[in-house]
């Protein structure tokens, strides 16, 4: 569909906050009439022409930073907070690069969605190129040992870099020749290198041409055309300054609305929209304060509290956390949110091909687990799963190499209640688990997609769909071993199920509607659901205390 019309509304409505960073800029954003004619006359209209046309554009806020190299990380990332996007110069110091790499690859672990380099220069595929060299997922340490075993097994940069040049570009069936190796490169070496593949050669390239590289590995960054790339879910798009001769040049009052359209360009743009959308009326959901304890008095309020933390801080927290959170999902059911009728029309007349079981898995991954949770240091909690080395006398039962082979793995799925979560003492560290020795294939997981109880979790570089069996498990951690620190991945702990003992290694988060649905199936004479409610205790408890 060509009317994006609605799609760019749409963007343009989400970005209420604009951050922006460039050398140039010089306070106070107002021209002075004796600098006329000067160097500073120029950046002063720069500065103004910045600030005052995207204020009038958008009608949003908007704030600019100079930058200048005493300025500190800290000082940036506060700056950079709740901002929907920024507005970057590529040369923020001279005519190096590497301080605005390193910016990305700071606001990147931010919640920007959005940055948009801006710059006086014109050749911004040379730009693309330097981004995703940066964020290709190695670094300096990586690709200097790489290429040095690459050249300590004779492959040299004169006979083999016009090669990779083509490789890289995309010239023709390079990886056939580079198969085909000499007899005075050390084959042993090069095998040890998984020279066969692509992805292998891209350090030694890196190498060659002086890539600026991160001192640590970074997330990896495609470059999807039209001067754009996207990093873990981040949207950079490239232009060149209104003074820059290039049919990349865009005027300032004409970036945002340029920006917009090409967001709207972008593969998966329509869901993109959606996304943008609910974000929108969710923020102003959170601007309308809810009044949650309207005809409460304080000290109800206080006697709830004060017996949740009798038991825990952590209760009384989460609590709270979990009160709020249904409060805010109220607010944003109350909102008014219709998508536009170019986003209906055009998701019901694109063709659509029929999907591969492959992509059906991947999509389905998405949907049950919950990715942000995966990333969050926690205690065992419901939903969690797990993978082990079978025991060996789970593997007897099988009669042939085979069969062991194929039930080499265990995993394992806690479908204890979240509020014996919290306070595993109270269950003497034992939790309820599933568990199986059982995956489908991806033909056989779409197929019995919803007939079968099925998870979909990614295992290092795949994805594998788990077969639930229905029986209910008690495995006993120590104290000591129910903290996943998701931060230092991966994450393994040990749990004593049968008298065996088994080390389970985290894999992620399946959303609480999928566990639950699980939980229910397995023992559903015992569906707890933990709640908060301010309680009298009776009078053998009062004793007690």
């Amino acid at each position: 569909m060509n009317d994006k019309t609605a799609y760019e509304k749409i963007v343009r409505d989400s970005l209420q906050q604009i951050a922006c960073i460039d050398d140039d800029f010089i306070d106070p954003y107002i021209v002075p009439s004796n600098e006329t004619g000067t160097d500073n006359h120029n950046r002063f209209s720069f500065t103004a022409d910045m600030y005052h046309t995207l204020e009038e554009t958008l009608g949003c806020h908007v704030e600019l930073l100079r930058y200048h190299d005493k300025l500190d990380h800290q000082k940036i990332e506060k700056y950079l907070s709740n901002k929907d996007l920024l507005i970057l110069d590529w040369e923020l110091s001279g005519t190096n690069c590497k301080d605005t790499l390193e910016l990305i690859s700071q606001v990147i672990k931010t919640s920007i969605p959005f940055i948009c380099i801006y710059t006086n220069r014109s050749d911004l595929d040379n730009i693309c190129k330097n981004i995703c060299d940066y964020f290709s997922g190695e670094s300096n340490q990586s690709v200097t040992e790489i290429a040095e075993k690459f050249e300590d097994a004779g492959i040299l940069q004169e006979d083999y870099k016009p090669l990779l040049e083509k490789l890289f570009s995309g010239q023709g069936d390079i990886m056939r020749q580079l198969k085909d190796l000499p007899d005075y490169v050390d084959h042993e070496a090069i095998e040890k290198l998984n020279y066969r593949k692509k992805d292998s050669w891209l350090p030694l390239w890196l190498y060659w041409n002086n890539a600026i590289l991160p001192n640590e590995k970074l997330d990896i960054a495609k470059n999807v055309g039209s001067n754009t790339i996207i990093i873990n879910g981040k949207v950079i798009i490239c232009f060149s300054k209104e003074e820059v001769q290039s049919i990349s040049s865009v005027r300032i009052r004409d970036l945002i609305p340029t920006f917009a359209k090409h967001i709207t360009q972008q593969p998966n743009s329509v869901f993109d929209i959606i996304w943008l959308k609910y974000c929108t009326s969710l923020r102003k959901a959170l601007e309308r304060r809810a009044d949650l304890f309207n005809g409460v008095s304080s000290n109800a309020l206080k006697y709830l509290s004060q017996s949740l933390l009798e038991e825990d801080s952590d209760a009384f927290s989460n609590s709270m956390k979990e009160l709020f959170r249904d409060e805010i999902m109220d607010l944003f059911d109350t909102m008014t949110t219709v998508l536009p009728d170019e986003i209906i029309e055009e998701i019901k007349t694109t063709p659509v091909n029929s999907p591969n079981p492959t992509e059906l898995v991947k999509l389905n991954e998405r949907l049950n687990m919950n990715h942000m949770y995966s990333k969050t240091p926690h205690n065992i909690d419901f939903g969690d799963i797990f993978i082990s080395p079978a025991h060996k006398d789970d593997l007897s039962k099988y009669e042939n190499d085979s069969a062991k082979e194929e039930h080499k793995n265990i995993f394992w799925l806690c479908v204890s209640a979240k509020c014996d979560c919290l306070r595993p003492d109270k269950i003497s560290y034992n939790y309820l688990f599933l568990r199986t020795d059982n995956i489908f294939t991806d033909r056989a997981a779409v197929k019995n997609a919803e007939s079968k109880f099925c998870s979909y979790v990614q295992y290092n570089e795949d994805i594998i769909s788990i077969v639930w069996e229905t029986a209910v498990e008690s495995v006993y951690f120590s104290p000591d071993q129910i903290f996943l620190n998701v931060s230092t991945s991966p994450v393994t702990i040990t749990g004593n199920n049968r008298g065996r003992n088994y080390d389970l290694t985290y894999l992620g988060n399946l959303k609480e509607n999928y566990t639950q649905r699980l939980a229910n199936q397995s023992f559903s004479y015992n569906n707890r659901v933990g709640i908060t409610l301010a309680q009298i205790p009776s009078e053998k408890e009062a004793e007690k205390n």
